[in-house]
């Protein structure tokens, strides 16, 4: 039988190659994902299902070995996970998540903490964006819970199912996709071209601190602020996208734009003409990669904007929308994986495009989907929240890293008809406080849409007095 470590060592993938070459200290590329428990965990049935499951993701036990010019991913001997486990008296865990530096020379991508009390648990997890993108780092805590779940079930109804990877489907986690794109239509090389040199030619705007920060400056370890919409908001936004033929994305990216334009507005750097430049991650999962481990299948669009477009929601609403169905047709996830094929064989590539282009972004919109897609069908469920064994999931929080000169990402997902979404901000460019302002406005920005079923409400700014949703009750703004 083929299992999960015979075909070791393994090069990495052109994205690995990038995320791993373009990480530099001050911006460790280290998403992080914050779990809310209710129920009593088992800390040796937890330890021992992480132990598990990590025998079946062998990225996340391997380290970056480089041999002469080629980089590879060499298993750990012996590994061991790294979850250190807590124990708290209040009635809520704390729920901060500082950053994290993995350095993937000396210790796997993973590292958990699981923070106990006695009805309540909170595991953060930390992951290297090297070895597993978002929807692979849930996947894998699905298999985690899952494990929890057979061995804490109180009857045999009630116990999850495991679905082990498939070890050989690892390999095509690189695979790069026809550029031939929709409808069968090829392109020449010079027309895919085209938008890649527009990109490392055109600068966009950097959202800078505002006076505070300068004079004061800001110390704080979390790098995760969490707001939660309720589900009778989402129904109606939901509602909102259908009458305007539009994706619930579409109606997020434009309040983001409009939010990055209001909140930097009085920067005395900003100008009409500003580009606001958001970079989208793509999964670019096909059937062909059904079972696969823990691993990177994914790519990045853009959607670049005018400041001044973001004056008018319908404009706005419309441009976003043609933007994105033609980056679709266009296949430009396609086109960036093989930009990344291409600086890695000439690495004289990798340094002029950090020259040209030293901000990939402005800022960073993920969409994460419904989170139960990911975990699938095997799981009971409880008022559409997952059911492990005698604990049930009642969110999960996570966020990308932030790349050098892209000071704020905010990445969204729906869970038990909610939609959840958290922001990460640099902090020498937003104070904790400010962070949370930011998305507090966004959440305002969108409970008024959804609420009035306008877009107009959209053009008048968001109400900066709602209060945030806490991380130990959910917030339903209205």
């Amino acid at each position: 039988m083929h299992g999960p470590d015979d075909d070791f060592p393994i090069d990495l993938s052109d994205f690995e190659y990038y995320a791993y070459r373009d990480e530099i200290t001050e911006n460790p590329m280290v998403m992080v994902f914050r779990t809310h428990i209710d129920g009593p965990v088992d800390v040796e049935a937890f330890r021992t299902s992480v132990a598990e499951a990590i025998c079946h993701h062998p990225l996340l036990r391997s380290v970056i070995d480089q041999t002469g010019n080629r980089l590879s991913w060499k298993l750990l001997d012996g590994h061991e996970p790294q979850l250190d486990c807590t124990f708290h008296d209040d009635e809520y865990p704390p729920a901060n998540c500082p950053g994290a530096w993995l350095d993937l020379t000396r210790e796997a991508g993973a590292r958990f903490e699981l923070r106990i009390c006695p009805h309540r648990s909170v595991l953060i997890s930390w992951f290297h964006h090297a070895c597993v993108d978002g929807i692979g780092g849930i996947g894998f805590l699905s298999d985690v819970f899952a494990l929890y779940g057979q061995k804490t079930a109180a009857s045999e109804a009630d116990r999850p199912e495991v679905q082990w990877p498939v070890p050989q489907v690892l390999l095509k986690r690189g695979a790069i996709p026809d550029l031939g794109g929709h409808g069968g239509k090829k392109k020449k090389w010079t027309e895919w071209l085209r938008g890649p040199a527009s990109f490392l030619l055109r600068k966009n705007y950097c959202i800078n601190a505002r006076e505070s920060i300068r004079l004061y400056g800001t110390a704080d370890e979390n790098i995760l602020h969490t707001a939660v919409l309720s589900r009778s908001t989402v129904r109606q936004l939901k509602h909102l996208a259908a009458n305007r033929q539009v994706s619930t994305n579409d109606l997020c990216m434009m309040v983001y734009l409009q939010q990055i334009a209001q909140w930097t507005q009085a920067d005395p750097a900003a100008r009409d003409n500003d580009l606001l430049r958001i970079l989208m991650p793509v999964s670019m999962r096909t059937p062909e990669h059904d079972g696969i481990s823990a691993a990177n299948v994914l790519s990045y669009v853009f959607q670049p904007f005018r400041r001044r477009d973001c004056r008018n929601s319908e404009a706005l609403l419309a441009a976003i929308h043609h933007s994105s169905t033609e980056m679709i047709h266009s296949n430009e996830g396609t086109v960036l994986l093989r930009l990344f094929a291409l600086v890695r064989r000439v690495p004289v590539l990798f340094r002029l495009s950090r020259k040209l282009q030293p901000s990939f972004a402005t800022a960073v919109l993920a969409n994460v989907g419904e989170l139960k897609r990911v975990f699938g069908n095997r799981f009971p469920l409880k008022k559409g929240r997952v059911v492990a064994g005698n604990v049930v999931i009642k969110r999960i929080d996570g966020i990308a890293p932030l790349r050098r000169n892209t000071n704020v990402v905010i990445s969204f997902g729906g869970y038990g008809g909610e939609l959840i979404l958290n922001l990460r901000a640099n902090p020498d460019v937003m104070s904790a406080g400010e962070a949370e302002s930011f998305l507090n406005q966004v959440v305002s920005r969108l409970a008024t849409i959804a609420t009035s079923q306008s877009l107009t409400s959209a053009d008048r700014g968001a109400n900066d007095s709602q209060p945030l949703g806490s991380d130990k009750q959910e917030a339903d703004v209205k």
